[in-house]
């Protein structure tokens, strides 16, 4: 073994498990949407291309579907207008969502259009007693929480465990020759924690029951405690998961709480944790919260990551994390990373000026973008050095 290596990830990492480029996820959005929703029991919404037919019946019990694929649909054309009638791309599209929902007026004019649209092109009735409810009632917020649960939904690989391991072999054999390793990834999925879980091999993400204040039943779950040293390989989801989840601290007043500003990140296993969890002092062993409102997997997108990134506790952490590493005199590895967040780039633009550190560069098509004299080129994780 040599010495320590950092990793950094992109979305072209995961392209070899069956998952979308961002090309992939504007198509889904950019196209018409009738039928295409799902809204599960479970407050979720899924792609109904991607379900079996049991749960596509499941997802179309309600109005909802119907009624916010009109509602996407607005949402997509007045974006598209707003971009010289282009559909730039997924990230861009959830700024322009995300920037407009606190406009005055803009979600209403949404919720005009595709109203009229609905009963124009459905056979449902103003007056019928069905449906409409999403109209009358709007949540101008939805929009968001639909998109964040659409994008994770197309995040979950369809490759069986063997052919996983298959495809990632070279890469996990290539993070043998290191004492230790830190993986910076910008992807949301779960490819290598499933990677890891198949091959036995230990690693930490700074979530730990230790010191969590976040209970289900008499369990205690896993919350973001910053702690990266139970393991040789750490792990770090610089811009989310779509297995995690925020608690936000408040004090309840019978079913109503008012928040306080505080909030955990934390990781549920299954719907009961996710939807039941419940926070207790540590000092009494009290519970003094019994409700979560924001059950929405959370991962950053959009374009302006950096000010989200710098106002929030969790995330803060993890690029001072990456700040340090990349200037730490450490090997880098580099897989299927476009080079286009300037956030990640002002590190790597300073990167191995004096010639001393090793970087291999995997991207069959984007070359490294700044000089490093000790820079090493490949297209595919077959070729790594192993």
């Amino acid at each position: 073994m040599t010495k320590e290596l950092n990793v950094l990830i992109g979305a072209g990492f995961s392209f070899k498990a069956g998952l979308p480029l961002g090309n992939d996820i504007r198509a889904s959005f950019d196209r018409p949407l009738r039928n295409e929703l799902l809204k599960m029991s479970s407050s979720e919404w899924l792609w109904a291309e991607r379900q079996d037919h049991a749960t596509q019946h499941n997802g179309r019990l309600n109005y909802d579907h119907l009624e916010y694929s009109f509602i996407m649909e607005e949402i997509v054309k007045t974006y598209k207008a707003a971009s010289n009638d282009e559909f730039i791309d997924y990230e861009d599209f959830y700024q322009y969502v995300k920037d407009n929902t606190v406009v005055e007026g803009w979600y209403e004019g949404i919720i005009q259009t595709a109203e009229e649209r609905f009963y124009a092109e459905t056979n449902s009735k103003r007056d019928s007693g069905y449906g409409g409810f999403s109209f009358r009632h709007p949540e101008r917020y939805r929009p968001q929480e639909i998109i964040n649960h659409l994008i994770s939904d197309m995040l979950w690989s369809n490759k069986t465990d063997d052919q996983l391991v298959q495809e990632y072999y070279p890469f996990v054999q290539f993070l043998k020759k290191y004492e230790s390793v830190t993986i910076f990834t910008l992807n949301h999925d779960m490819i290598l924690e499933r990677l890891f879980r198949l091959l036995d091999i230990p690693y930490c993400d700074g979530f730990s029951t230790e010191g969590s204040e976040l209970k289900y039943g008499d369990k205690f779950l896993h919350s973001f405690q910053n702690d990266f040293s139970s393991a040789r390989i750490k792990l770090v989801k610089l811009h989310g998961s779509i297995d995690m989840y925020l608690f936000e601290h408040g004090t309840e007043q019978g079913v109503t709480m008012t928040r306080d500003g505080h909030y955990t990140y934390f990781k549920p296993k299954g719907y009961h944790e996710k939807h039941h969890v419940q926070r207790v002092d540590l000092k009494t062993g009290e519970t003094v919260q019994h409700m979560n409102f924001d059950v929405i997997p959370k991962f950053i997108t959009g374009k302006n990551k950096l000010a989200f990134i710098q106002s929030d506790y969790m995330y803060s952490k993890l690029h001072q994390m990456y700040q340090q590493n990349i200037q730490s005199g450490n090997d880098l590895l580099v897989i299927g990373y476009s080079y286009r967040d300037e956030h990640m780039n002002a590190e790597l633009k300073n990167f191995d000026v004096a010639g001393t550190q090793n970087i291999v560069n995997v991207n069959p098509g984007t070359q490294f973008p700044f000089d490093a004299p000790s820079m090493r080129q490949i297209s595919d994780l077959s070729e790594l050095p192993i």
